[in-house]
């Protein structure tokens, strides 16, 4: 499965499905991210470059590397976690991947292709805002 979200969309929804046949009981899975070609930040990161204006978010990575529970109630068949994106004024000329992997609670990680997925970002410094685009090397921090 392939999630696609513009920079400029701030979140994204990763939806999990289970067989509703297994869903009599409340079931929690683990998440993760890792950085493919996209670069992840740690919160702190995050928040401080969400307290600058867009133009200056350089270096300033492409989502937030998160980690975490997602909990399906009795008879739920969909659950969900969010992932944060930044948004900058970096004209990126390549496509930006994130893996998204799933784990049992305190044991490992979940394996197949029912169990892999990856989140594509895609730049929305298109060439018609070229006054605006920048090229970025550098960062706040």
């Amino acid at each position: 499965v392939e999630y696609v979200a513009d920079e400029s969309d701030g979140v994204v929804k990763i939806f999990v499905e289970r067989d509703l046949s297994w869903s009599d009981s409340r079931f929690s899975v683990g998440y993760s991210t890792s950085d493919l070609s996209a670069i992840g930040v740690d919160s702190t990161k995050f928040e401080e470059c969400m307290s600058v204006p867009s133009p200056n978010r350089d270096g300033c990575g492409d989502y937030e590397q998160s980690s975490g529970e997602v909990t399906f109630a009795a008879g739920e068949q969909h659950a969900y976690f969010v992932i944060r994106i930044m948004d900058d004024r970096c004209n990126e000329d390549h496509l930006e991947y994130v893996q998204l992997s799933l784990h049992q609670i305190g044991g490992s990680p979940l394996r197949g292709e029912g169990y892999r997925a990856q989140l594509r970002i895609d730049d929305d410094d298109w060439p018609e805002n070229e006054l605006t685009i920048t090229s970025c090397t550098g960062g706040i921090g």
